[in-house]
């Protein structure tokens, strides 16, 4: 019985440590595809500037109106 009361705080702690690397594996992976992708289809272009353009609309990300940082900390 002593031995079960020990694993529920060791799994409380090690099963959200999985999570977050099963998490940071995936977006890992994913990244690495992408440039993955980028390379191979820099090599079938001639055009510098068509190479620059493609880098340019995968690497662009929407930034937001709102600061999340603000309302962040009115949520808390």
């Amino acid at each position: 019985m002593q031995n079960f009361e020990l694993l529920i705080p060791i799994f409380g702690v090690l099963v959200p440590v999985f999570i977050i690397g099963i998490i940071f594996a995936y977006q890992n992976n994913s990244d690495k595809n992408k440039y993955n992708a980028i390379i191979e289809v820099s090599k079938n272009i001639k055009d510098a500037e068509q190479i620059q353009e493609l880098v340019e609309s995968l690497s662009e990300r929407k930034k937001s109106s709102t600061d999340l940082r603000k309302t962040g900390l009115v949520t808390i």
